[in-house]
């Protein structure tokens, strides 16, 4: 199914930097399902965002701990029994929760979601009904929510990372020019370990999963208009609104680099499994980016290595 993306339906007469402003340049971070627990996901990334040194207010949410500090701070019960505002959440809960958490953060007020928990639409009729409540619940609250079954954002101009632990011990030195959106969330991990080798790092990085309500189209429209972002690096394993994505690509100057999943049977299995999203066909892929004029890159060494390149072509910024 074709559509335009949440953003595009409910948020029209404001820039797409605004809109996703909170995603990327949030004032404070509540993780929900936070845990005390160094082995659970809830701990590491609660902790990863703590130490990649993000310097906006952290809030732990967990209902069973609430009252208790995790890694020093007060944990809550629930996102609106938090006193502040809260710009962003990261939702590590099971899915079934999910939808009664994002309710939650309606009743708060919360401006964008980052849903972590896959077991949606990749998995059949039940998660794909699970998958339509976030949609609904997205488009009348204009929340923008990121996900599910995704690991979330990076903007290393503001030390931002939900990215996990791992990803956290490789903060740099300073950012870069690149820009990443991933539907694969291990390949997102794994582009940033690679710019850590390379001592060569990314601007901000997507990690967009089911796409519910925001798409990878609506991160390359915010990538293409971010003063900070000078190439555009792309991991799809499909496109939801394929007339808009070309669109886009035409209307930009700056370079964009496409690794396209799907160029064999098997690996058009494992995408479709992966984000519940038809593949398509390699023959249409090549056409658009003929048309659209997008790099093809046949590897994943090969999508960092003509990003790098390409950056490191550019003028420096001012």
């Amino acid at each position: 199914m074709i559509y335009e993306g949440l953003i595009a339906m409910t948020m029209e007469g404001r820039s797409v930097i605004e809109k996703l402003r909170p995603l990327f340049y949030p004032k404070s971070i509540a993780v929900i399902g936070a845990s005390d627990n160094p082995m659970k996901l809830g701990y590491l990334h609660l902790r990863g965002i703590i130490e990649f040194g993000y310097e906006g207010a952290v809030y732990p949410v967990n209902p069973r701990l609430a009252g208790k500090e995790i890694l020093g701070l007060k944990c809550y019960a629930k996102v609106s029994d938090i006193p502040d505002d809260i710009d962003l959440v990261y939702i590590a809960v099971n899915a079934r929760n999910v939808v009664d958490v994002l309710k939650d953060c309606v009743k708060k007020g919360v401006k964008a979601a980052i849903i972590f928990a896959g077991g949606f639409a990749e998995i059949g009729d039940e998660g794909r009904m699970m998958e339509e409540e976030i949609r609904a619940i997205a488009r009348k609250s204009g929340m923008v929510v990121l996900g599910p079954n995704c690991l979330g954002v990076a903007n290393l101009y503001v030390n931002l990372n939900t990215l996990g632990l791992g990803a956290s011990l490789l903060k740099p030195p300073e950012p870069g020019r690149i820009s990443l959106i991933s539907h694969s969330g291990t390949l997102t991990v794994s582009f940033l370990t690679l710019s850590t080798v390379r001592k060569f790092y990314p601007s901000k990085i997507a990690s967009t999963g089911n796409e519910a309500t925001t798409t990878l189209t609506d991160i390359l429209e915010y990538f293409i208009e971010d003063p900070d972002t000078g190439v555009i690096a792309m991991y799809i394993e499909s496109i939801r609104n394929g007339r808009r994505f070309i669109e886009l690509c035409k209307s930009t100057t700056k370079p964009l680099v496409a690794l396209k999943a799907g160029r064999s049977e098997s690996g058009k299995s494992a995408a479709k499994s992966h984000t519940a999203a038809l593949a398509g066909s390699i023959e249409v892929w090549n056409a658009v980016c003929k048309q659209a004029g997008i790099i093809q890159a046949e590897s994943f060494e090969e999508l960092y290595e003509l990003s790098m390149t390409l950056a490191c072509s550019l003028r420096p910024k001012g």
